[in-house]
């Protein structure tokens, strides 16, 4: 067969969590998969190396989001986006969701042994509790973190649960991106790059799919003079903490820049 349609395939998975249609063209399966509960399969790739599916997929999300998690990292993929997993992932799967994917079917097969192992021969998708509540954080969750990520910027030590260690950090300045790897070096590159301690005068916190954004501005004193800027923070969460942030800032305001400003400048909302 060279070609097939999600009404051709074949129903091979009707589960309330799941739905899942398949077909072999050549020596990929296509999959046409419909999620109808938010679901963790972790525990069926035990056994396998890493205890992660080391089988390639190459997908198009329809419709919702999915997340693969490697052993340092995760990748988030949304509705329209084309993906691919690497050996070594592991997918977390959100109600919803529908993708198309292919894989190499030798290599799908033998990964698909192992998951029939770990159920005993049972039913892929309910001899397992594979469902978790959303990954995206609630209101109260989310102004935990805020909270904590202000505390950062007036003390410049970071909490504790406030990054995970291997935390990524992508700094945008007007001219010029910084980039670090791991909480302690986030936190070194803080105190570097503002070492005079200050106040978060206002912050807003809004909560997505995959952990918050924060509005914030800052002010502090250097060399007797108030000093000024304002930033947005993109931040990932896993497992309660910042596990990949993005920050751009406007610059540092300096007082004669701030003067300049708010004779140029009428404010709308201050």
């Amino acid at each position: 067969m060279s070609r097939t349609s999600k009404a051709e395939a074949e129903l091979r998975v009707d589960e309330p969590v799941i739905e899942g249609r398949y077909a072999e063209i050549g020596p990929y399966t296509v999959a046409y998969e419909t999620v109808k509960e938010d679901m963790d399969p972790a525990p069926l790739f035990r056994g396998l190396p890493d205890d992660r599916c080391q089988c390639p997929h190459w997908g198009h999300v329809v419709s919702g989001r999915v997340v693969l998690r490697y052993a340092d990292h995760d990748e988030v993929f949304h509705a329209g986006d084309a993906y691919y997993g690497a050996p070594g992932h592991l997918p977390l799967l959100f109600a919803g969701t529908e993708v198309v994917e292919f894989s190499p079917t030798d290599e799908l097969n033998s990964t698909m042994e192992v998951i029939g192992r770990n159920l005993g021969g049972g039913d892929i998708m309910t001899d397992i509790d594979t469902r978790v509540e959303s990954r995206a954080l609630d209101s109260r969750q989310a102004g935990r973190l805020a909270a904590l990520f202000v505390e950062f910027l007036c003390t410049g030590t970071a909490p504790e649960g406030l990054f995970t260690e291997d935390v990524f950090c992508d700094l945008s300045l007007p001219q010029w991106r910084i980039q670090t790897k791991g909480r302690d070096q986030l936190v070194a590159l803080r105190t570097t790059s503002h070492p005079c301690l200050g106040t978060v005068p206002r912050h807003r916190v809004d909560v997505t799919d995959s952990g918050l954004v924060v509005e914030f501005e800052e002010r502090w004193q250097d060399g007797g003079e108030s000093w000024y800027c304002r930033e947005l923070l993109r931040a990932d969460v896993r497992d309660g903490a910042m596990s990949e942030v993005s920050t751009y800032c406007t610059g540092d305001w300096s007082p004669a820049v701030q003067g300049s400003h708010a004779r140029e400048v009428t404010l709308l909302r201050p």
